[in-house]
């Protein structure tokens, strides 16, 4: 259902009190942002910024900042907010470089992808998808051996069903894909 345009300005003005009756609170910031971010994208950034400064430890705010960026065609700009972001908020490290590694993905820079996946791995290893992001990279640039045996490898210390089940499928588009080559 699609908001009336009144209805917005009244959001748009309780928020408005609501930051001046706390100052120090960030969500009505984050709030107008997402208000914002379709109807006014530099406006939305300036009231994710205002979040961020209040509260820097939010993945949300850095998240929803950068994925504006990103959709507004500012690639670098939200690559470097949310790697900012792991330095600033280094306990959420791995998210903010898994994050990076979706939006590499979506551009198809399946390298430097697998490389962010990587640095979020080495923070968090027990993370399946951060783990199976990397290994479908890996088979998109052809590294299908490799991500075979990456996932050998983990399965040789932990027992991820997930893994299991990505194996079986790559296995299987290998087949598919050299059954194709044998009939041309």
């Amino acid at each position: 259902m699609v908001e009336s345009p009144q209805g917005t300005r009244l959001k748009v003005e309780e928020l408005r009190k609501l930051s001046q009756i706390n100052p120090l609170d960030p969500w009505p910031h984050f709030m107008l942002g997402e208000i914002y971010s379709t109807l006014n994208p530099e406006e939305a950034l300036k009231e994710y910024n205002e979040a961020i400064k209040l509260d820097p430890h939010v993945i949300d705010f850095h998240y929803k900042k950068a994925l504006l960026l990103f959709n507004l065609g500012k690639i670098d700009e939200a690559l470097e907010c949310l790697e900012k972001a792991s330095i600033i908020d280094y306990k959420n490290f791995s998210m903010y470089h898994y994050l990076k590694g979706n939006f590499l993905d979506e551009k198809g820079k399946y390298d430097e992808a697998i490389k962010e996946y990587e640095k979020a791995i080495e923070k968090d290893p027990n993370n399946v998808w951060i783990i199976e992001s990397k290994l479908l990279d890996m088979v998109e640039l052809g590294l299908v051996t490799e991500a075979l045996n990456e996932i050998d490898n983990i399965l040789k210390a932990k027992n991820f069903k997930d893994l299991i089940m990505l194996r079986e499928k790559i296995v299987k588009i290998n087949q598919n894909e050299l059954r194709s080559v044998k009939n041309t």
